[in-house]
């Protein structure tokens, strides 16, 4: 049976170089990114929760990077960094499977 992980970033320059690596090998992956086909939200609590019911593992690398940016916008910055982290991490705490989370 192939593990099923949850990438968050998915899209990004690590993301997708992990992802592929991660198919290569044969791992079901749940992206999670806003530039994917179909755009998730990492501070959408409700959508995280099932997907990381759903996961075996979770690599999280899903952020506001740019310093220009959580400098112009320090409101989304924190809900995105620490709040939905914080929600992934209590997700994966709280579901059966309990997940490992990187």
């Amino acid at each position: 049976m192939s593990a099923t992980i949850l990438v968050t970033g998915s899209h990004g320059l690590i993301g997708t170089a992990l992802c592929a690596a991660l198919q290569a090998r044969g791992m079901a992956i749940l992206e999670v990114d806003l530039r994917a086909d179909e755009p998730l939200d990492l501070r959408d609590h409700t959508s995280m929760a099932r997907l990381v019911a759903r996961a075996d593992g979770i690599v999280h690398l899903g952020a506001v990077s740019r310093v220009i940016d959580g400098q112009n916008d320090p409101v989304n910055c924190r809900a995105v960094n620490v709040d939905a982290t914080r929600n992934l991490l209590d997700a994966a705490l709280t579901t059966a499977r309990r997940p490992w989370f990187v």
